[in-house]
């Protein structure tokens, strides 16, 4: 059974990552709904998740890496070589470098349930946190990664007929490998 704190803890692993690599979003509650026990309002629902696809795992990731640590687990990769190790390897980074952002955050959601993005930010901030210098590089070079990623699943379940990359975007297909 997940308590309140391991779901404060979870939204605020999501909550820094996104305040790390400067991603927006309305609210992080813990306030459980038909969905689930929490979650985090992003600030454009409708935007194309694609388009930033790295940043969004990265995001997604936090959470769980959050949990783990609360719990005095170090978070295992697993076979955390390639592209998508590389995603988790720097959520986790993210994550930890940013430990007494995570607390104050989940803190807030356990006295309150909701924080906002503004409040989220100040907390942040008051911390010691700051978004990640290299991040914005790291997560371009991401994005491009999970694109591949997705694209090879994409062909490799006979779905090639979809359109790639989304509609209204500028950026080529990637390109198949020659092997």
């Amino acid at each position: 059974m997940t308590t309140i704190e391991e779901t404060a803890y979870h939204e605020a692993g999501h909550v820094v990552v996104a305040l790390a690599t400067e991603r927006e979003f309305v609210y992080a509650t813990i306030e459980p709904d038909r969905d689930g026990l929490g979650h985090v309002r992003p600030s454009r629902p409708d935007r194309d998740e694609t388009v930033h696809l790295g940043q969004s795992v990265l995001t997604a990731l936090g959470g769980a890496i959050a949990v783990l640590i609360h719990g005095g687990e170090e978070p295992d990769p697993g076979q955390g070589g390639g592209k998508l190790g590389r995603l988790y390897l720097q959520a986790r980074a993210l994550v930890a470098e940013n430990w007494g952002a995570v607390e104050a955050l989940a803190q807030a959601l356990i006295r309150r349930r909701t924080v906002t993005y503004a409040e989220a930010k100040r907390l942040f901030r008051t911390a010691g946190a700051s978004p990640a210098p290299a991040t914005r590089r790291i997560v371009c070079d991401l994005d491009e990664a999970a694109r591949a990623i997705l694209w090879n699943e994409i062909v490799s379940a006979g779905k090639g007929g979809c359109r790639w990359p989304p509609i209204g975007s500028r950026r080529a297909r990637p390109r198949a490998s020659a092997g």
